[in-house]
């Protein structure tokens, strides 16, 4: 992901880092796509999304 977002889209990511703390199998991935469209900004959704997808499906 870092490859595909700016500096600025990352730091907008670590706001979110009170998601981490809720640690691993606590949330669902439509929970983290809500706090992650509530960024406004359409290609941190986009990036998130589909690395979201590809951990989801372990592929």
């Amino acid at each position: 992901m870092t490859d595909r977002l700016s500096i600025g889209q990352l730091r907008k990511l670590q706001s979110l880092s009170h998601v981490a703390r809720r640690g691993p199998g606590k949330m669902r991935v439509d929970e983290l796509l809500d706090d992650v469209r509530a960024l406004d900004d359409p290609e941190i959704v986009g990036v998130t999304s589909k690395a979201a997808l590809v951990c989801a499906l372990d592929i």
